[in-house]
């Protein structure tokens, strides 16, 4: 038996966010005045970590792998666990978390009949690093047009790292009255106070809207993205 898996085991901007995250929990470099924030995002924000709500399935004991069971029926359809053993950004399959290889991490989900694809994965999915840290965790919920997921990513000490939330059509080719997609990203220090976020929605019409904040200050999305892959690459070396 895999000893990993026995029941008894348990720019200014970039600067300031790397101090921030390797300094002491009280130190504040940003204030955030949601007044000035579009109407798109500004109910949306969280301004700490705390106030990120429970994603759906919170109240399951999934943050032990082993509590997870063989079958879960999710939207009224009969779901079977798969693992999938997560080296680096490689994901494959494997029969059980018995296969998966010492030093390597995993992940867990559900696939639900009749097909084997996107559309069939609902509920939750969850990652643990090599470590056994439990990383990112994810909620796949499928309405009649279109998927929507809700998740979080951790610091390895466990604390709230990324909220998001993203909705999209499930073919390009249907309409849907509330638009082909919406999503909206926040990140958190590691002391639970908002770094930045970013939010986008395209209504029936095709328009959509874009933007973008950080530390405080509304930046173009190409910033953005380029601060968030600085904040990765120090979260996770």
């Amino acid at each position: 038996m895999n000893a990993r898996f026995q029941s008894d085991s348990a720019h200014r901007p970039v600067l300031l966010v790397l101090a921030l995250l390797s300094c002491a929990p009280a130190f504040l470099g940003w204030s955030w005045d949601l007044d000035d924030v579009p109407e798109l995002v500004r109910d949306r924000v969280h301004l700490h970590a705390n106030e990120v709500p429970p994603l759906p399935g919170d109240d399951l004991p999934l943050g032990n792998p082993l509590a997870w069971p063989e079958k879960m029926v999710l939207d009224d359809y009969l779901c079977t666990l798969r693992v999938r053993e997560v080296n680096g950004t490689a994901l494959m399959w494997v029969a059980s978390l018995q296969h998966v290889r010492p030093g390597t991490g995993f992940a867990l989900s559900y696939v639900c009949a009749p097909a084997d694809n996107w559309d069939a994965t609902r509920g939750p999915h969850y990652m643990w690093n090599s470590e056994g840290t439990l990383i990112e965790r994810y909620w796949v919920t499928a309405d009649t047009l279109r998927d929507i997921v809700t998740g979080i990513q951790n610091y390895t000490s466990s604390r709230l790292f990324r909220y998001y939330h993203r909705e999209d059509v499930k073919d390009p080719a249907w309409f849907d009255p509330r638009g082909p997609f919406e999503w909206f990203d926040e990140f958190f220090a590691e002391d639970g106070n908002l770094i930045g976020f970013a939010a986008s929605k395209a209504d029936a019409d095709a328009k959509y809207e874009l933007v973008a904040y950080w530390m405080g200050e509304k930046v173009d999305y190409d910033e953005f993205q380029s601060l968030k892959r600085d904040l990765y690459a120090r979260v996770y070396p």
